[in-house]
């Protein structure tokens, strides 16, 4: 199989992958939210955001260190994992001690004590998967990826939705994901001969320390990361309570998922990103590329956006249940933040084909601290709400300030087809929806999106020489 027919296959694949996650993660949150109601729903979700929060002590960024270093030297991917599951093993301390002070500092009953410390060993298994994952990736074996994705979350739905029926309660539902990330495990076990073409793991204690120095600045994009995720979890927790935690986390779960998506699509152009940014005589064709990108994502990202905040009502009733209606307005004002959040991720993956991952380091410390400012002041007076719109806000300022240091590449670009045509194009198809009474939105949608495509059109937005371009660089 040719360069570009492997690109594609593997593409597909990492996309199978990422959109299983996604999908199975999501009916695990839907079902324990149901189960649990809004309250309990809250302290499940702290939980999992406390040790989410934590989880870079414990993943290290190994999976990324693994794709890089087992792809120049194949021959090393045995002594690769098996270093790593040393390193996560090691890093198991210092991840079970922040747990006991989270548990202390917030005093947690007993049984969200022992949910959070199951959660924690949870991720254990988690980590060595993700261990495997990057060894795929450098193998350019992606069908691990997804084979060993969709075992596992199968297997945690069915888990979890043993737990619902015979009302366990609380502290299993954690048990049941655990149990199915031991399975996942086992997987990465049974498939390592074909993955690894080793007879079995081993183990250098000698290259240990040294890998984990070079871990230490990806953990630490990993830690902002998780902080921008999950700031508002803490925030509402200390200056709210469970009730409005819970309302404010449907709604956002919802929204990072969504995230995933364009992830992985971009995941598959890094490639082409990378070579064109590493010539002068391409750069040209990298900011031209940019441009067509950051169209394409606006097409997408604000019909998106619109049709979510229109049927906000009835994506949370479908979803969550009646008990979390109150949660759709919180729902509105996080999908206002697609478009942005979509370009963030673009951006992310443009900084590292430029070699300029510091960027990345600051833009996401940024995004941190506003939310965290914007939390503080909001929640207060408004609850989950003002979580919403602190995070809104510090998305879309992150954007910008991304669009500052990418500034050099925006020359070139044509903002009435780049920008003002989806736009313009966005607020036709907004008439519909919003500039009728409720009942008939749900008709009137497919005249509202056979609407956005004609004005498009009009605006001249998409041209045959989009279409040709995308398909050169493609290929190239």
């Amino acid at each position: 199989m040719g360069t570009t027919g492997r690109i594609v296959k593997n593409s597909f694949l990492v996309l199978t992958a990422r959109v299983s996650e996604v999908v199975f993660s999501l009916i695990v949150f839907i079902m324990v939210a149901r189960y649990l109601g809004v309250e309990g729903f809250g302290t499940y979700s702290f939980i999992m955001a406390a040790i989410w929060v934590l989880s870079p002590l414990l993943f290290l960024g190994l999976n990324q260190i693994l794709a890089r270093d087992v792809s120049l030297k194949p021959g090393s991917a045995a002594d690769a994992i098996g270093n790593s599951i040393v390193l996560n093993l090691i890093m198991t301390a210092p991840l079970l001690a922040c747990s006991a002070g989270v548990a202390y500092a917030f005093d947690l009953d007993r049984q969200a004590v022992i949910a959070l410390f199951i959660t924690a060993g949870m991720f254990i298994p988690r980590a060595v998967i993700r261990n495997f994952f990057g060894a795929a990736v450098a193998r350019e074996d992606m069908k691990y990826l997804a084979i060993i994705t969709l075992i596992t979350r199968i297997t945690e739905i069915a888990l979890v939705a043993l737990v619902i029926v015979m009302d366990m309660g609380f502290v299993p539902l954690f048990t049941a994901t655990l149990a199915a990330e031991m399975l996942g495990v086992a997987a990465c076990v049974f498939l390592s001969r074909r993955l690894l073409f080793e007879s079995k793991i081993r183990i250098a204690l000698s290259g240990i320390s040294g890998l984990f120095r070079e871990c230490l600045p990806v953990t630490v994009s990993l830690f902002l990361v998780q902080a921008f995720l999950y700031v508002n979890v803490f925030v509402l927790k200390i200056l709210s309570d469970d009730m409005q935690l819970g309302l404010f986390q449907g709604p956002h779960k919802i929204l990072t998922r969504l995230q995933a998506l364009p992830m992985a699509f971009f995941i598959a152009s890094l490639p082409v990103y990378s070579r064109l940014a590493g010539s002068r005589d391409t750069i040209g064709e990298f900011n031209l590329l940019f441009e067509k990108m950051m169209k394409w994502i606006l097409i997408a990202a604000l019909p998106l956006s619109l049709i979510g905040v229109a049927f906000s009502t009835e994506i949370i009733r479908l979803s969550f249940g009646e008990k979390y209606l109150p949660s759709s307005r919180a729902l509105q004002i996080l999908l206002l933040a697609v478009p942005g959040l979509c370009l963030t991720t673009l951006q992310r993956y443009l900084f590292i084909a430029l070699k300029r991952q510091r960027v990345t380091g600051f833009s996401d410390a940024l995004c941190v601290a506003c939310n965290l400012i914007l939390d503080v002041i909001l929640v207060p007076s408004y609850g989950y709400i003002g979580a919403s719109i602190g995070t809104v806000a510090a998305i879309n300022i992150q954007c910008l300030m991304n669009f500052f240091f990418l500034r050099e590449h925006l020359k070139g670009i044509i903002w009435q087809r780049t920008v003002i045509g989806p736009s313009a194009a966005a607020a036709v198809l907004a008439l519909p929806l919003f500039g009728m009474s409720k009942p008939y939105n749900l008709m009137l949608l497919p005249f509202g999106v056979a609407a956005y495509v004609v004005s498009l059109m009009f605006f001249r937005t998409i041209s045959r020489d989009d279409m040709r371009f995308t398909r050169k660089a493609a290929i190239n």
